[in-house]
């Protein structure tokens, strides 16, 4: 890669001597030091991606660039990483004078390499004091023991040579602790899903779900890296996180804050078009690098909104298929529609409606008959699960019987079904929010109810949604009679041991976010103790449990963690379960020591946990603005160390800080909050305020001491300026 410099003209006069800058003898220990651990957060993830990118550079400098890199991953009985390039190897001044050598780079003259920094050769003494060096060149291979000696410098020596004919290449193998194996395939499947060609790796690499466009790509909603505003930059194959935060002002005036802060993705860059940091591990904010970021999104932006366009004018898909699409789009990115294509993004539709049609004169029509005349269809009713929901998503009735609903969610899944049996439609496999069953209405037939069905389809702008027979979906395990009675069960019923899946939802039957497994939780298991599929002690119908599920499987993906197995044990009224009864950790314990743990190894964290306190003070006072302006009378009256302008001080910075956080990053420390309590400094700031001055109410204060309207006054802040003096003699 070409680094960016940046051109200076300096002029200088009357110098009476010149020193130029370098390393002090004796500190190369020091520095090298520095450049090799402190340099990089994720040590496994550095080591593979130096290591990897320098493998696909050797293949770009030897014009074999569609030739895949082999990699070893490391593995409990062989943990060693391992990384073969067929590039043309180093010779023995190649290593002397490039690969021990920081700072050395052969790449800084092309963008069609990664590399040019000279320290990434280095990476593997970031996790390890040893290493091998294999190098397959000019008929030679040559075996080298690189490690660092007594002197912390580092040496690098050859230790053996043989003949290899026409094979050439280099290898870098790297001892792996047992512990670390996993550390190594998790930097693997996060990095080589962006490397082409797919390196050739001994274990199967789980492809990441992306939205591919041109520009670049987003995370499927639901995905583990669907996180709102989370991006990372993709620089040729190499992916950097993406702090959009630090470009807030450049969004904002592109148009494109919302949109980003909404949907998650990444962006694709050229080699050399933005800058990285020395660890490659993000980008370097720079004004270019902003400016290219910027412009992408735009591409990116323009990409998708193109796209939803298309496929409103497809006329080859059909109504219901273009509906879904643009409804999926908007829902993964949050992307703003034109108001043109609103009714799109409708994420429900009614199919009919029982209210009389209106005549001219706005009364209602009638038939022969002298009943009032409606667009409901003569032959058939829509029928539904009536769950009903709170505005943040969350069940809180579920519906044990099929009722009328006469609309349609707009959902991939969607169907209607035709009753065409007299077996109760319950018995069948039916999805509670997505399918409505057709009932049959004035005893029609069923293909009078299909034909009525179509055209009432068409007219609702529904056509396309398709419409099977209730006898075509398989039908509910039939269980025992004496146990159930006259209905029809799931084999889960009758289990006692289950492992939660990894993707969970309160939406649908509780039953379904759990596999069957034969496994009793041992000591060092996760657990939960299940009643009717609803964990002992979790909320209404059991959804805080799997929301709780989805939020701490998001937060840990942030810091490149993975929860642990959670298995549920049930209980029932002849065979009880209590934790004393089950080896391991209930899941919320487990949950509050894990956060707790993350919060230790994290201290940014604790940070943004204040800004969010102090936010949360912000939001309530919706007056603030009244203290911003009266603020330059606080201090010149009270000071600057008075509690009252340095409390508002406080709040008004929170407001600000606590606005530049990403959303994973607030989401993040609201989840902490709620779960460990952690110290919360501006409440009580605000309680000692409020004990310290009886009076004081933050609502009226702001009126009185605000600039400009009827309610202020000089007079009142007199009298508040003359109370804050009284107290503070008596309680200095």
């Amino acid at each position: 890669m070409i680094p960016q410099t940046e051109t200076r003209s300096v002029t200088s006069s009357g110098v009476m001597a010149t020193m130029m800058y370098g390393i002090a003898p004796g500190s190369e220990a020091h520095i090298f030091g520095m450049l090799r651990g402190s340099l990089y957060s994720d040590k496994p993830l550095a080591v593979v991606r130096e290591s990897t990118t320098n493998a696909w550079d050797a293949h770009q400098d030897a014009f074999i660039g569609n030739m895949p890199i082999n990699v070893v991953l490391p593995t409990d009985l062989e943990p060693t990483f391992i990384v073969r390039d067929y590039g043309f190897g180093l010779s023995y001044e190649g290593i002397c004078n490039t690969f021990v050598l920081y700072g050395a780079s052969t790449k800084r003259g092309t963008n069609e390499q990664i590399g040019c920094k000279g320290i990434g050769s280095k990476a593997p003494f970031a996790y390890t004091d040893l290493f091998t060096i294999i190098s397959y060149n000019q008929g030679v291979k040559s075996t080298y023991t690189a490690f660092l000696d007594e002197t912390d410098v580092g040496q690098c020596n050859k230790v053996h040579e043989e003949p290899c004919g026409s094979e050439t290449g280099l290898e870098i193998r790297v001892p792996v602790l047992p512990q670390d194996v996993a550390a190594f395939h998790r930097a693997a499947e996060y990095l080589f899903q962006f490397y082409t060609p797919t390196p050739n790796v001994n274990i199967p690499i789980t492809p990441r779900a992306m939205d591919k466009r041109a520009n670049g790509f987003l995370n499927p909603i639901g995905s583990p890296d669907s996180t709102p505003g989370s991006w990372i930059a993709v620089e040729g194959i190499v992916p950097y996180t993406l702090d959009y935060t630090k470009m807030l002002d450049e969004l904002r005036e592109a148009g494109l804050e919302e949109a980003v802060k909404a949907a998650s993705g990444g962006l694709y860059f050229d080699i050399g078009t933005v800058s990285v940091s020395a660890s490659r591990e993000e980008l370097e904010y720079t004004t270019r690098t902003k400016k290219a970021v910027v412009a992408k999104f735009k591409l990116l932006l323009d990409e998708l909104i193109g796209d939803v366009k298309r496929t409103i004018k497809d006329t080859s898909l059909s109504t219901w298929e273009r509906r879904v699409a643009v409804q999926q789009f908007s829902k993964s990115t949050q992307i703003p529609i034109s108001a043109r294509y609103a009714q799109w993004v409708k994420p429900s539709l009614v199919v009919y409606s029982h209210q009389p049609i209106l005549n001219g004169d706005g009364n209602a029509m009638q038939d022969d008959k002298g009943n009032k005349i409606t667009n409901a269809p003569k032959t058939f009713r829509l029928l539904g699960y009536d769950d009903t929901y709170d505005r943040n998503g969350h069940l809180t009735h579920r519906a044990t019987k099929l009722s009328e609903m006469r609309t349609v969610d707009v959902r991939p899944n969607a169907r209607i079904a035709v009753q065409d049996t007299k077996i109760a439609a319950q018995n069948f496999l039916l999805d509670r929010v997505a399918d409505r069953v057709a009932v049959p209405h004035n005893n029609a037939k069923i293909e009078d109810i299909e034909a009525e069905i179509q055209s009432v389809l068409v007219k609702a702008g529904l056509e396309g949604i398709p419409v099977v027979r209730l006898t075509s979906l398989p039908t509910r395990t039939s269980v025992d009679k004496r146990r159930y009675g006259r209905s029809y069960g799931n084999e889960k019923h009758t289990e006692r041991r289950f492992v939660l899946k990894n993707n969970v939802s309160a939406r649908a039957a509780l039953s379904d976010n759990w596999n069957i497994i034969d496994h009793e939780p041992g000591k060092d298991d996760v657990y939960v103790i299940l009643s009717h599929f609803v964990p002992v002690g979790s909320g209404p119908a059991g959804t805080v449990f799997y929301e709780e599920v989805e939020q701490d499987r998001q937060a840990l993906a942030r810091f490149g963690e993975v929860p642990p197995p959670i298995y549920g044990i049930k209980t029932t009224q002849k065979h009880r379960v209590l934790e004393t009864d089950v080896l391991g950790t209930p899941y919320a314990a487990w949950r509050k020591q894990k956060y707790q743990e993350l919060l230790a190894n994290h201290p940014e964290i604790e940070r943004h946990i204040e800004l969010v306190h102090w936010g949360t003070i912000a939001d309530r006072y919706w007056y603030l603005a009244n203290i911003k302006q009266a603020m330059p009378w606080m201090l010149a009256e009270l000071g600057e160390s008075h509690p009252i302008p340095t409390f508002f001080q406080n709040v008004l910075c929170g407001q600000d800080a606590h606005k530049s956080l990403s959303i994973p990053e607030r989401n993040t420390a609201k989840l902490l909050c709620s779960i460990i309590n952690p110290p919360n400094k501006a409440k009580d700031a605000e309680q000692h305020l409020q004990k310290r001055y009886p009076l004081f109410k933050v609502g009226a204060f702001a009126q009185d001491i605000g600039v400009g309207g009827d309610h202020t006054s000089t007079s009142k802040r007199a009298a508040w300026l003359e109370y804050f003096t009284l107290i503070d003699q008596v309680r200095p």
